[in-house]
């Protein structure tokens, strides 16, 4: 089976098109040029193998980069339409501590974190690097440096896309490293052992964890009242 795999959520563009034995990949930065270059690196991939299109679509659907996450959701989401193929979600922050977690050691917990902006940064632990391949919303977090500190130990490694700028907030010390380029593999490895499954297209939707100021503030929907 070939699958298209779309990551866009975070400081890469990760697009890979293939199977676990055999796979051609993207990965280039991809910070704000995802709107750009996304489709013509699928047009590329598709032509050099041959491919009208894939049999399936996996697509990280966030969190991460507001605009970048829409741009991958959406295209994953029409694609599969057009094509009429299944469209499979996975988390951003799954996707990227995937390969850390393979290298950690039962004893060893650690994080990754994404720059979320407005001071604020998008976060999971990984405790049991077994588990990271079964990964809910409700694992994800939203958490200023404050919160972030009492969330990890001096000696949890924190993985950031942001390292610089993360230990300049953080009220005390930790073990900030820069977040390694995305792994393509990832995607075979989650599809394989993941409990997750192809959804249908109106539920492929971006996953922000951070509520915006409007569904804040009005959490069952604006409904505009004429004024009598």
């Amino acid at each position: 089976m070939n699958w298209l795999c779309i990551d866009t959520c975070g400081p890469y563009l990760c697009v890979t098109l293939g199977s676990a034995d055999r796979f051609e990949s993207v990965v280039q930065p991809g910070q704000n040029r995802s709107s750009i270059d996304l489709v013509p690196a699928i047009k590329k991939l598709l032509e050099d193998a041959g491919l009208k299109k894939p049999d399936s679509i996996a697509v990280t659907v966030g969190p991460g980069s507001f605009t970048g996450t829409r741009i991958g959701v959406s295209t994953a989401r029409n694609l599969g339409m057009l094509w009429n193929i299944p469209v499979q979600p996975f988390y951003s922050l799954q996707f990227y501590a995937e390969p850390l977690s393979r290298l950690a050691t039962s004893a060893l917990s650690f994080m990754v974190s994404l720059d979320g902006k407005q001071n604020k940064f998008y976060s999971l632990i990984v405790t049991d690097s077994s588990r990271i391949y079964d990964t809910t919303e409700d694992h994800l977090m939203d958490l200023n440096p404050e919160q972030l500190v009492t969330q990890t130990s001096p000696e949890m490694p924190i993985y950031c896309d942001a390292p610089d700028l993360l230990k300049e907030r953080l009220p005390e010390p930790r073990q900030v490293l820069s977040l390694p380029q995305p792994e393509p593999e990832s995607f075979f490895r989650l599809l394989d052992r993941s409990a997750g499954h192809p959804l249908p297209y109106r539920n492929i939707v971006p996953v922000y964890v951070r509520s915006d100021p409007a569904t804040a503030k009005y959490p069952e929907g604006f409904q505009h009242r004429p004024e009598s």
